[in-house]
């Protein structure tokens, strides 16, 4: 480790001594959308041989050589910009780019801008979020992790889960942004909708290796998933009503092109139609209730041609209940989970070479959980609630070093609070509260990448370095990054990488007491932090104009991985996860992506082949662990069907084939009992712990779906609708949700959470 830490501080040093700095001249300014006036990410801007892209704030700054210049300017599904330049001073050049695709623009990509994704490079894509709207969709709700798990090296959880396993590594092993704020539960109705508003989402970025120093904290991937910033030209409304649930969005200008504003909402209804026929019946019983509700907003203000402020926060939250009344005593069980997030970030044009993102952020995670009995004479109430919350900020800043060096650096830190379980009970006049254990974790991590062409080679060289303090315990890490592209040439890009990460907390999940207990820790005083590198090597080839490959392969080793398994010992949180098990691992697998985009046919074929392996430090022996899966094949296609100055439709297909899953089914099982509600007593009925064994003794079954949609949009009068129509799993597939042992026969069966099933949606913009 130590001569890898050396040789990356000398990749580092070595180009900024050796690359000849002729260039004193720069370009440099912003990129924006004509239309809504939002900054442009990633936008090519080239000069011959010379170019750049803007940064995730829509910045750019190209130094060039005194003379003319013709500046070209390109982005996927707008019209190319070109800037014919005489060039004797630095300049700022401030760019509005429309939507369109103009016929020149295929001469320099064969994407169009119906495309879904976009490749970026060593082990990363870029997604659209509004390219996303036509493809089959779960109750009509388009669902970013629903697409990102249909690329390769990224598969799903559960049947119907949010859930994203890269590369082997499980869901909490992946750092989930969301306009840089960490999420920490990404999931809505259990599972099967997240909790991102496609409507409120701009753009995605997915990593599963070549990993920036900017990002740390996790082992296996980065999802950074980026909002609307609002429209600054005219205000806008969207209306969508889906099966299960209803969105709508505000945006507009403050004051025009200098202050914006987005408001997005969005609610489940189902459990609003229900209780509105229960509320008919004078004696209904029991009344079970479920729904999710998430707000986006964001507002932005302009202080001048060089600085500009952001606000944005997001909250969201499930709520589970059952109400039951009998005689004179009546009953409520509630449970509920929910985030909320919120940054404040301000970017400023320091010189015509440095760039800098302030950013100070807070994220709290929620699970609340409820029993209430109530009679005549007394109300008893018990409360189980656990917590996470994060106060961070960071600072970065994107210098312009030469024609063919930039150099990205900044420090971040976090102070994380975890409180697992806090209870509170209330016995008649009597209440008790108990706040359990807490842990606090400070972390604080300065990072540097330089980044370096020459002629078709480009490497960047990065490190990241971590403390972490627990309060008992503090560790410092060393995580080198490296990656290298080079194109030999024309069609051909070959890339590798190095990524070094370490993980100092762990999520646990266990549902043996009757709820779901969902909680985050930090590597506690007996353990050390997670740790992992990987390695990727890959190929790209651009095999004609619209048809491209893509091969990449892994290699990955973890260690000191924190394991809490079921059952939980004792429900207030006292138990296993103090002495949580230790298991380190290895995962590797071959990726394949063929990506098709002709006339008016796209989409793409992926496949993986992947294994991921556990091994307990006091055991022997790998097994193949709950996320080795195989075979992973995905298919997406989109076909437009007819396209008019008025009307456009498409039929899309999605199709996805997995190896199953290894799977632990209970092998015992014994009493338990809810927890206590009265003094000296408990509930009259009893449950039934389940005992698992501690490496899985069974494989799922294969998994195969086939969904299917067709979508028609039209503008109309003042905006446009549209009207989707989904089947999802057209086949009728028995996908197992869970497998069980059935205590009667001690038979093993199956739940199947997704028969087949049609969606309807329909979305209307103003």
């Amino acid at each position: 480790m130590k001569t890898c830490v050396l040789l990356t501080f000398l990749l580092l040093l070595f180009p900024g001594i050796c690359v000849a700095q002729k260039n004193d001249i720069t370009v440099y300014g912003y990129v924006t959308d004509s239309v809504s006036g939002e900054y442009l990410q990633e936008v090519q801007v080239i000069s011959g041989t010379i170019g750049t892209v803007t940064n995730k704030y829509g910045y750019y700054s190209l130094q060039l050589p005194k003379g003319n210049h013709t500046l070209e300017y390109h982005y996927v599904g707008y019209r190319t910009v070109k800037k014919e330049l005489k060039l004797t001073k630095s300049d700022r050049i401030d760019i509005i780019m429309s939507p369109g695709l103009s016929l020149k623009e295929i001469t320099v990509s064969p994407e169009e801008k119906s495309q879904l994704f976009t490749e970026k490079g060593m082990g990363k894509y870029s997604v659209i979020t509004a390219k996303m709207e036509p493809l089959p969709s779960f109750a009509g709700e388009s669902d970013i992790m629903k697409t990102f798990q249909l690329l390769p090296g990224i598969s799903g959880g559960a049947e119907g889960s949010s859930d994203i396993i890269i590369r082997g590594g499980g869901n909490d092993q992946n750092l989930l942004l969301l306009d840089q704020v960490p999420v920490y539960n990404q999931n809505h109705a259990f599972g099967l909708v997240s909790v991102f508003n496609n409507a409120a989402l701009k753009k995605a970025d997915i990593y599963k290796g070549g990993i920036p120093p900017v990002y740390g904290g996790r082992l296996s991937g980065v999802s950074s998933l980026w909002m609307k910033e609002g429209n600054m030209k005219e205000h806008r409304q969207t209306l969508k009503l889906g099966t299960i649930a209803a969105g709508l969005l505000l945006e507009g200008p403050v004051i025009k092109d200098k202050s914006s504003y987005l408001i997005s909402v969005r609610r489940s209804f189902l459990d609003l139609i229900y209780q509105g026929i229960m509320a008919l019946d004078n004696n209904p019983g029991a009344i079970p209730g479920f729904s999710f509700l998430d707000v986006n907003a964001k507002v932005n203000y302009k202080l001048n041609q060089n600085n500009h402020l952001f606000w944005s926060i997001y909250t969201g939250r499930d709520r589970f209940s059952m109400k039951m009344k009998e005689d004179n005593e009546k009953g409520k069980f509630y449970f509920g989970w929910g985030n909320l997030t919120s940054s404040i970030r301000w970017n400023s044009i320091l010189s015509r070479r440095l760039f800098s993102n302030i950013t100070f952020y807070f994220s709290n995670m929620d699970n609340k959980q409820e029993n209430q009995i109530e009679t005549n004479d007394i109300k008893n109430i018990q409360q189980n609630i656990s917590r996470t919350n994060e106060f961070g900020g960071k600072i970065s800043f994107d210098y312009t070093i030469g024609e063919n060096q930039k150099l990205n650096f900044g420090i971040q830190s976090s102070l994380q609070n975890f409180y697992p379980v806090m209870q509170y009970v209330k016995n008649g006049a009597e209440t008790s509260y108990n706040k359990g254990l807490g842990f606090s974790l400070l972390s604080i991590a300065p990072y540097i990448e330089d980044k370096i062409s020459f002629g078709a080679i480009q490497i960047n060289p990065g490190m990241r370095m971590i403390y972490f303090n627990n309060e008992n315990m503090a560790y410092i890490r060393w995580e080198p990054r490296f990656r290298i592209t080079y194109h030999p040439f024309s069609g051909h890009t070959f890339m590798a990488g190095l990524t070094v990460m370490n993980q100092p907390v762990f999520q646990v999940y266990n549902t043996n007491y009757g709820w779901p207990v969902d909680y985050w820790l930090p590597f506690l005083s007996e353990n050390k932090p997670s740790h992992s590198w990987q390695v990727s090597v890959g190929w790209h080839y651009n095999i004609s104009p619209g048809f491209d490959l893509t091969l990449e392969s892994y290699y990955k080793k973890m260690r000191d991985m924190i394991y809490v398994d079921e059952p939980v010992k004792d429900y207030i949180g006292s138990g296993d996860f103090q002495h949580p098990d230790i298991t380190s691992g290895y995962a590797y697998g071959l990726e394949l992506l063929l990506k098709f985009n002709k006339n008016r046919f796209n989409g793409w074929i992926s496949y993986t082949y992947s294994r991921s392996y556990r091994q307990f430090i006091d055991q022997s022996g790998y097994f193949p662990f709950r996320y080795d899966r195989p075979h992973d094949l995905g298919a997406v296609a989109n076909y437009k069907l007819g396209k008019s100055k008025k009307s456009v439709m498409y039929f899309s297909g999605v199709l996805g084939f997995r190896s199953g899953i290894p799977y632990k089914v209970a092998t015992q099982y014994f009493p338990g009992q809810t927890p206590p509600l009265v003094e000296n007593g408990y509930f009259e009925d009893f449950s039934m712990v389940d005992y698992y064994p501690k490496t899985p003794d069974i494989r799922m079954k294969n998994y195969f779906r086939i969904d299917l949609s067709f979508s028609t949009e039209k503008k109309i009068r003042n905006g446009s609708r549209t009207w989707q129509f989904s089947v999802l799993n057209v086949t009728n597939t028995q996908n197992p949700y869970i497998i069980y042992r059935d205590n009667n026969d001690m038979k093993m069966k199956q739940l199947v959470l997704f028969p087949i099933m049609p969606a309807i949606s329909y979305t209307r913009k103003f």
